[in-house]
């Protein structure tokens, strides 16, 4: 996501937040750049690689385009909180 954001957003400002809560790990990652095409389709292979490796794994991606300027990228994976226990 970073990479993509350096490579082709023009953006001066990016923000990624990592959460957990519950049994929900959430990556958040926004900026301020010129945003996705509104008619983007997924053509890039960067885009659909990160789709597949989500999805795979179990989790939820979302994309949006803010209303000023920028993208918010949203990503959660289910995560099982008794993996995290420490005996």
């Amino acid at each position: 996501l970073i990479h993509n954001i350096v490579k082709h957003a023009s953006a001066t400002k990016a923000i990624v937040q990592l959460l957990a809560y519950e049994d929900i790990l959430s990556l958040i990652v926004e900026d301020n750049g010129k945003g996705i095409d509104s008619n983007y389709q997924g053509q890039g292979m960067g885009l659909k690689n990160m789709y597949k490796r989500v999805t795979e794994s179990g989790g939820v991606i979302n994309i949006k385009r803010k209303k000023t300027s920028g993208t918010i990228i949203e990503i959660e994976f289910p995560i099982n909180s008794h993996r995290n226990t420490i005996i």
